[in-house]
């Protein structure tokens, strides 16, 4: 949703809907009103320096298109690509966009200020949404869908924030030992067939949850069993479903891959 102080705009699988920001019953859907140009859908807008964006997602994947709404009449906004756009933001400063491969802040006249791509993230990171910093250090704080908070500043991009936690949802195989924890996120579907699950094992080690080594899980996706070594207490095992065998040292590292 987005506002210019008077009107409320809110992005629907139908399209874009419209009420007075004052009416006392925006409960009411009669109190709304479609907007009969775009149609729909609008999955996301936003209200920067005087103008609406709102983003019409495109029948083949990457092809949106950003609509603008200055002067009471819809025109393509063609400063951003046509990626899927998975949100639109702005604040005093800068127009932003979040995609499935990056971000975009653009200043008021359009020029691009800020950015970052796939490349420049840890895979995978998949940004959901974005606020601006402190200017001075040209910050910004994405919000992304598997990799937590991660923070832009001048052009670099520091490690992720995340909660609490393992930094995935999904577990199929949970071993520990002392203080220590290991989480396997694979596993497979109903008929017994890869899910290719590509995220790390988890490890949970004096209080805190790291990923293992990212660089072998495209090769080794769908972990669904771990166990320790009864011998060496520096080596981990891990099983991956049609992927072979995995060896881990004790800080998470790859030691070897079998596999026939």
């Amino acid at each position: 949703m987005a506002t210019d102080g008077q009107l409320l705009y809110a992005a629907t699988k139908d399209g874009l809907y419209t009420a007075d920001l004052n009416d006392p019953n925006l409960r009411d859907f009669n109190a709304w009103s479609l907007d009969q140009v775009l149609g729909g859908p609008i999955n996301t807008l936003t209200y920067f320096d005087g103008g609406l964006y709102v983003n019409k997602p495109g029948e083949v994947f990457n092809t949106d298109t950003i609509y603008s709404n200055k002067s009471g009449g819809w025109i393509p906004f063609t400063e951003l690509a046509f990626w899927r756009r998975n949100c639109l933001a702005a604040d005093d400063d800068y127009l932003m966009e979040c995609t499935t491969f990056g971000f975009t802040a653009l200043d008021k006249n359009f020029d691009t200020a800020a950015g970052a791509t796939q490349a420049g993230v840890s895979y995978p990171y998949y940004i959901t949404t974005i606020v601006q910093g402190d200017p001075e250090f040209g910050e910004f704080f994405l919000g992304t869908q598997e990799s937590g908070m991660v923070r832009h500043w001048n052009g670099f991009l520091n490690p992720n924030y995340f909660p609490e936690g393992p930094q995935v949802r999904e577990v199929f195989d949970v071993v520990s030992r002392g203080d220590e924890v290991w989480v396997a996120p694979g596993g497979v579907d109903g008929s017994f067939l890869n899910l290719f699950n590509s995220k790390p094992i988890q490890i949970k080690r004096e209080g805190a949850w790291i990923p293992s080594d990212r660089s072998i899980q495209d090769s080794a996706f769908d972990m669904i069993e771990i166990a320790f070594d009864p011998i060496d207490q520096n080596v981990i095992w891990g099983a991956s479903y049609s992927r072979g065998l995995m060896r881990w040292n004790a800080d998470g590292t790859l030691h070897s891959r079998y596999a026939i």
